[in-house]
């Protein structure tokens, strides 16, 4: 290769990644994000390996990770009041604390032989309670890392950096299960929480939340998230297309195993690399969406949900193996073009002091779809069977494209 040649590509390498250098405190936040992610990957996925493994019933294995959603449920409005009275990088960095210890425990029980389900329960409700101060805490905390005209492109190196923990975690989980068995794999678990909580600790920012006297919100405002939706026409709409999307998503992963096992009638393995082309796609959609100069913010949500629901359907009629590397990128691709508009239209309409609040409440009321809409759609997967379903999930969200595009408030806020 010329010189030339070299210098040119240096320049678009340069060029690419000049968006992703926001700041020394946004990396560290990203850093730790990531690393938490990580950490949440390889030990969800060992412990129910574990609960299998000991108890033989994939009943039982279900009802562990359920338990893991169940906290946002109720914790959800509480968390929300925290994270606008104190600060939201100590509430992140006390609750990886928290989960590190959790996680070590759990890993000196599998070292002594005194495991049992019990344990991966806790470690379940442990998690899903301190997700739910931790993911809004790091929702809210991203304006005052960056200003607002990066915020888009914050999100987008956000969700790459879980994108790309999607990738590593579970594997990672699987190649430590195996050399060092369950404590090697919780006590790397635990590491990378202790480490994520290190990075925050750095963090310098300390405009993160409400802390002046007359700011910090009481009891009796623990509300406020939700009377901000009331008087938020655009905030309603983006939490209800939130939980239309959600109904249509969160069990389409159960159709497409359903279709690629028993219609493709290929084995895990051959599932399993289909959902790896998901997520190198969705990190190189994040990827993109960070080098871009301007993001529309209106246009690329419409595309994503677009893109989404023809994945859906697209597998549907895919009658090999190779077709269905096609559609899965496309799933891939299309998921980060939806979260990052949500996520960045949140950031520009919600005040500052009771973005706590208002992202605990939206992380509340998605997380409810998982349990109501799943049961639902594998009813319907052993009905109807998976082409059947897969169509009608997409045939649903491209529905839900239709009416965010009409959507005036989502017109009026100038997203593009």
């Amino acid at each position: 290769m010329s010189p030339g040649s070299l210098t040119r590509l240096g320049r678009i390498l340069t060029g690419v990644a000049a968006p992703l250098r926001l700041g020394r405190d946004y990396s560290l936040f990203w850093t730790a994000q990531t690393l938490s992610a990580i950490g949440d990957g390889v030990g969800s996925l060992a412990l129910s390996v574990l609960v299998l493994r000991q108890t033989g019933s994939a009943e039982t294995t279900s009802l562990a990770v359920v338990l893991r959603m169940l906290p946002p449920l109720f914790v959800g409005p509480v968390a929300g009041l925290v994270l606008d009275r104190v600060s939201r990088k100590t509430v992140m960095a006390l609750t990886d604390l928290v989960r590190s210890l959790v996680t070590l425990y759990v890993g000196y029980a599998l070292y002594t032989g005194t495991f049992g389900v019990a344990h991966a329960c806790f470690w379940m409700l442990a998690s899903g309670t301190m997700s739910s101060f931790y993911e809004p805490a790091g929702m809210a905390l991203i304006p005052s890392l960056v200003s607002s005209d990066s915020v888009p492109r914050a999100n987008a190196v956000q969700s790459m950096g879980k994108n790309t923990a999607w990738i590593v975690g579970p594997a990672l989980g699987g190649i430590i299960l195996e050399a060092w068995g369950g404590p090697g794999v919780m006590w790397v678990n635990g590491v990378f929480c202790a480490a994520a909580a290190l990075c925050v600790f750095f963090i310098r920012t300390q405009v993160d939340a409400a802390l002046s006297g007359s700011g910090r919100p009481g009891i009796r405002r623990i509300w406020d998230g939700l009377a901000f939706y009331r008087s938020m026409p655009v905030a309603v709409h983006l939490l209800l297309l939130t939980i239309a999307i959600n109904l249509c998503t969160v069990p389409v992963e159960l159709g497409f195993q359903v279709h690629v096992l028993q219609v493709l009638k290929k084995d895990t393995g051959m599932l399993g690399l289909a959902f790896s082309v998901a997520a190198v796609m969705s990190v190189l959609s994040s990827f993109w969406v960070a080098a871009i100069k301007s993001v529309k913010l209106r246009k690329m949500l419409l595309m994503g949900i677009a893109g989404m629901g023809l994945s859906f359907a697209l597998t549907a009629l895919t009658t090999s193996m190779w077709t269905a590397f096609g559609t899965f990128a496309l799933f891939g691709a299309s998921g980060p073009l939806i979260l990052i508009p949500i996520s960045s239209i949140y950031h520009k309409v919600t005040p500052s002091d009771i973005r706590g609040r208002v992202f605990a409440f939206r992380s509340a009321a998605s997380t409810l779809m998982a349990p109501l809409s799943t049961p639902i759609v594998g009813w319907g997967l052993d009905m109807f069977g998976s082409k059947t379903m897969l169509v009608v999930l997409g045939v649903a969200l491209l529905t839900v494209g239709a009416f965010a595009s009409i959507s005036r408030p989502l017109a009026d806020q100038s997203l593009g």
